[in-house]
């Protein structure tokens, strides 16, 4: 009964859990598309811009356009291509590389800088910083290990289980060997498991 209990305790925090997944799902599409119809706006904006360099005879900043280029991937390029008098297809030509500055995606929130070469690579998540990283790959290899004495220790387990059975004059039944799973394990052609065979 305790068991139940305890498993029921499980699913109904798993449920809060979605629960609260489904609100930040909802507030981030909310977010998303706000920040859309903010770009769609700044679009208009430099339409009208582009329009009133030509009268006055003046180029539009380059330095605003690569700006625009690679740090806003919202802005579609039809947007910037038209304040530059530019075709959209000689657009990425014209900005060249870009250098995308973000906070690192672990927890020190450092601003990074990565080199980039297409708009798409803008848009990936920030990158870690070289301490995060490190930090992450020794958490990595941590859990590895861990994984590995679980391995070993339930293996041993499985064998002292299979001893005592045959100790016991228990006849081992036939299991195909599922790794990383208790209580399976492969047998010869007598119905020995390989395990007990040294």
């Amino acid at each position: 009964m305790a068991d139940e209990d305890a498993l029921s305790r499980e699913y109904e925090q798993v449920t809060q859990m979605l629960d609260a997944l489904d609100t930040a799902i909802a507030e981030r599409d909310t977010a998303k598309a706000r920040a859309t119809a903010t770009a769609r706006a700044v679009g208009r904006q430099l339409e009208r811009l582009g329009y009133l360099a030509r009268i006055v005879g003046i180029p539009f900043d380059r330095e605003l356009a690569r700006r625009l280029y690679w740090d806003y991937p919202d802005l579609l390029v039809s947007e910037i291509a038209h304040p530059m008098g530019a075709h959209v297809s000689s657009v990425a030509r014209e900005m060249g590389n870009g250098a995308v500055e973000r906070p690192c995606g672990g927890a020190c929130g450092r601003i990074i800088t990565w080199q980039v070469s297409s708009r798409t690579d803008a848009r990936k998540q920030a990158r870690l910083c070289p301490e995060c990283s490190a930090e992450l790959e020794a958490r990595r290899a941590q859990r590895f290990a861990e994984w590995q004495v679980e391995r070993v220790r339930g293996s041993e387990d499985d064998r002292q289980m299979l001893r005592e059975a045959l100790e016991r004059g228990g006849e081992p039944r036939r299991y195909a060997e599922f790794p990383g799973v208790p209580g399976t394990w492969a047998v010869d052609e007598n119905g020995v498991p390989l395990v007990l065979i040294d």
